[in-house]
C-alpha cells in the first residue's frame, strides 16, 4: 500500500506538471484508482513477476505492443513516455511497462467517453459518485438513522413543501401580459390618494385596451390634467362593491370617512411617483439609485428591455408575499404634469413643468395594487374587536419574518406605512408592509464608522441598540431584532392604546432611556399570553427578544390551536396531527374559495392559515406551546 501511495502521488505530481491534470481532487483521484485498479494490484504482489519478464526477448514485446495496439485502436492522449520515464524509475524494469502500456493505458476514447456517459447518467449531471449501496441501507436501518422526533419534522418539512408554492402564498404570479412599452402613457391617472416629502400616490388603471394573444396594445386615452390647464377632472366616486360588508354595523359615513373617494371599479391600480432631486435623467441610473423603493417589484423596465427576479443580479429582489405590498412594474419615464401637481408638490416638478422647481426631468413609477387606507386612517375610523386586531398583529408579523428571511430590513416601519385592503369587510383587513425607501438589503449588520450613516427613518420607533450605538472604526449595528422592537410599539395602536413611544402619549417612553419596567401594559381583553410577548418584544436587550418567527407562530396558535393546549401541552404526534389536518382543511377551503360569500369561509384567515402552513416547524410550534402554557399556569 505504501507503495501504491507513492505510485499515486508521482503520477499526479508528473501529470501537474504537464499541464495534463491542473486541479486534483479526492473523487478524481479515487476514479483514476478504480479505472486502474489492477495495475495498482501487480504492483503490491507481482513486483517479482515483473523483474522476470524484463529478460524476454524484444521481438516478442514488438509484436505484443503491435497487436494490442491493432486491437484497442486509438490510445489516449497521455505522454507514452512520460508513462515508460516514471515506471522505470520505480521498477527498472522495461517489460513491464510494456505490459502495463499495453494492458492500462491503452484505453481506447470510445470506452473511456462510454464510462463518463455512464457515470453522468447515474449522477443526474452532479458531481457526485451515486452510492446506491447506502440506499438499501437506509431503507434497511431506518429506525436508527433518524430520531422519531426528526421523523415528525419530515412530515412538516412537506407541508412547507405544498404550501410553499400555494396560490395565496404566492402572490409572485408573473404579470400575465407583456407590455411592449411601458410609459406613463399607457396609464389612465386618477385622483390623489398620498403623498409624503418623498413621493405621491394617484390611483390608475391601465388604458382602454385590445388584447391580442398574449401582448396587450394599447389605444390612444389622455393622461389625467391637472386642473392648471382647464381641462376637467371627473371625480371619483365609492362604490358599494368596492367594500364587502356583511355586518349592517357600518354606517356609510364611516367608510367615506376612512376610504379616499374613488371608483375601485374604474381604478383598480396605484401608481406612485418618487421625487427625483438627484439622480441623473437616465433609465438606468434612476433604478440603480431607487432600487430600494422597487425592492417588491415583480417586474422592472428599463425602456423596452425588461428585467424580472429570476435575472442574475447584484441588486436583491424580495419575493412577494400575502403581507408585503403587491408591486406589479416598476420603470422610469419622464415625469408627466400630473393633477394638482402644482398646488401639492410644486418644487418637486422639473423647470420645463415649474419655473420654480428642483427636480429632474425624469423618475421612478412603480405601480401596485390600490388599497383601501392605511393602518393609520383604519385605526382612527374604527374601534376593531379584540380578534381583529390580532389577526393584524400576527399579518404584520409574518410579514416581517419574510423580510428576516430574506436579510432585509424595513427599518421604517409605522402604522402611516402598513396599507390595508378591506375588500372582505372590517373583520377581515388584509394588511401589506410598504415603502421600502430605507430598508437594508446587504445584509443585516450596517458599519457605522461615523455619525453621518443614515440609521434609519422614524426616529421616535427606532430599537435603543440603534439608537445608543456609538460610532467607531469597528463599530456596527445589528437589525436582526429592531424590526420586531417596532412591531411591538404598534402593538399598543393596534389594540387600541397610544403609542408609548410618541410625544402625544399619556406615557411617553423615550426609546434611548426607558427601561423594561416602565411599559404601560396592554387593554384588560388583551390574552395574558399576548401582553407578555408584547414586553418581550421590546426588551432593550435584543438578544432577550423572540424572533419574529417565534413570536408570529404564537399568534397563529392563539388563532388557531385548540384551547384546551394552552394549559396542558399534547405530544409531538398529537400536533403533527393536528397540523396535518390544518393542511387538509386549508387545500380543501382554497377549492370553495370563491364561493365564501355562501359558504362561510373567510379569505384573510384562509391566507392567514397557509402562510403559517409554508413555514411550520414542529420544534417550533412546541416551543411556542410551551411558553403559552407556561403564562396561563401563572
Amino acid at each position: 500500500m505504501k507503495l501504491s501511495k507513492n505510485i499515486l502521488s508521482s503520477l499526479l505530481a508528473q501529470q501537474a506538471r504537464d499541464g495534463i491534470y491542473t486541479q486534483p481532487s479526492f473523487r478524481s483521484v479515487v476514479d483514476r484508482a478504480l479505472a486502474q485498479g489492477r495495475l495498482l494490484l501487480r504492483c503490491c504482489i507481482g513486483r517479482a513477476k515483473s523483474k522476470k519478464l524484463c529478460h524476454t526477448n524484444s521481438r516478442s514485446l514488438e509484436t505484443v505492443e503491435k497487436s494490442t495496439s491493432n486491437k484497442l485502436g486509438v490510445l489516449q492522449s497521455t505522454n507514452r513516455n512520460q508513462w515508460e520515464g516514471l515506471w522505470t524509475k520505480y521498477f527498472k524494469c522495461e517489460g513491464f511497462v510494456k505490459r502495463f502500456l499495453n494492458n492500462c493505458v491503452s484505453n481506447s476514447l470510445a470506452a473511456q467517453l462510454r464510462r463518463n456517459a455512464a457515470r453522468w447518467q447515474m449522477s443526474q449531471g452532479r458531481d457526485a459518485v451515486p452510492l446506491i449501496a447506502f440506499v438499501g441501507l437506509g431503507l434497511v436501518k431506518g429506525p436508527t438513522l433518524l430520531s422519531k422526533k426528526e421523523e415528525l419534522e419530515s412530515v412538516c418539512w412537506e407541508i412547507r413543501d405544498v404550501f410553499s408554492q400555494f396560490p395565496c402564498t404566492v402572490t409572485n404570479r408573473e404579470v400575465d401580459v407583456e407590455l411592449p412599452d411601458t410609459t406613463v402613457e399607457n396609464l389612465k391617472i386618477g385622483n390623489v390618494i398620498a403623498k409624503g416629502c418623498n413621493a405621491v400616490v394617484y390611483s390608475a388603471d391601465w388604458k382602454s385596451e385590445t388584447t391580442s394573444g398574449n401582448r396587450m396594445e394599447f389605444t390612444d386615452c389622455e393622461l389625467g390634467s391637472s386642473p392648471e390647464t382647464g381641462t376637467k377632472i371627473s371625480c371619483e366616486k365609492l362604490s358599494e362593491e368596492s367594500v364587502y360588508v356583511d355586518e349592517a354595523v357600518h354606517p356609510t359615513s364611516n367608510l367615506t370617512s376612512l376610504i379616499p373617494e374613488g371608483n375601485f371599479e374604474e381604478f383598480k391600480l396605484a401608481v406612485k411617483m418618487m421625487f427625483n432631486y438627484d439622480a441623473e435623467s437616465n433609465a438606468g441610473a434612476i433604478l440603480n439609485a431607487m432600487y430600494k423603493e422597487s425592492l417588491p417589484a415583480w417586474v422592472g423596465f428599463v425602456g423596452k428591455k425588461s428585467f424580472s427576479r429570476s435575472r442574475k443580479s447584484t441588486k436583491k429582489r424580495l419575493l412577494p408575499h400575502p403581507n408585503i405590498v403587491e408591486m406589479y412594474l416598476a420603470f422610469a419615464d419622464w415625469v408627466p404634469l400630473m393633477p394638482q401637481a402644482k398646488l401639492l408638490y410644486p418644487h418637486a416638478l422639473p423647470v420645463r413643468l415649474n419655473s420654480e422647481g428642483y427636480g429632474r426631468n425624469m423618475t421612478l413609477f412603480l405601480v401596485m395594487k390600490r388599497y383601501h387606507c392605511s393602518l393609520r386612517n383604519l385605526l382612527k375610523a374604527k374601534n376593531l374587536d379584540y380578534r381583529t386586531s390580532l389577526m393584524i398583529f400576527t399579518q404584520i408579523l409574518e410579514g416581517v419574518t419574510h423580510l428576516l428571511r430574506h436579510e432585509v430590513a424595513h427599518r421604517d416601519l409605522k402604522s402611516d406605512n402598513i396599507l390595508v385592503d378591506l375588500s372582505h369587510g372590517f373583520s377581515q383587513p388584509l394588511v401589506a408592509i410598504t415603502d421600502f425607501g430605507c430598508c437594508l438589503t446587504d445584509g443585516l449588520k450596517l458599519p457605522l464608522p461615523t455619525e453621518d450613516i443614515c440609521r434609519g427613518g422614524n426616529l421616535a420607533l427606532m430599537a435603543p441598540e440603534v439608537l445608543t450605538a456609538e460610532p467607531g472604526p469597528f463599530s456596527s449595528i445589528n437589525f436582526s431584532k429592531s424590526d420586531i422592537w417596532t412591531v411591538g410599539t404598534l402593538a399598543y395602536e393596534i389594540f387600541g392604546k397610544k403609542n408609548p413611544f410618541y410625544p402625544d402619549s399619556p406615557v411617553y417612553l423615550d426609546s434611548y432611556t426607558y427601561t423594561d419596567e416602565q411599559l404601560p401594559p396592554l387593554p384588560s381583553e388583551v390574552h395574558v399570553v399576548l401582553q407578555k410577548l408584547v414586553k418581550d418584544l421590546l426588551k432593550r436587550d435584543p438578544d432577550k427578544r423572540p424572533s419574529p418567527s417565534f413570536a408570529a407562530t404564537v399568534c397563529q396558535l392563539l388563532l388557531l390551536a385548540p384551547t384546551h393546549w394552552f394549559s396542558t401541552p399534547p405530544s409531538h404526534q398529537v400536533v403533527l396531527n393536528w397540523l396535518v389536518s390544518l393542511a387538509g382543511f386549508t387545500v380543501c377551503q382554497s377549492r370553495v374559495i370563491k364561493d365564501h360569500r355562501l359558504l362561510r369561509v373567510n379569505p384573510v384567515e384562509w391566507t392567514l392559515q397557509a402562510t403559517f402552513l409554508s413555514r411550520v416547524h414542529l420544534e417550533e410550534v412546541m416551543r411556542a406551546l410551551k411558553y403559552i402554557s407556561k403564562l396561563c399556569e401563572e
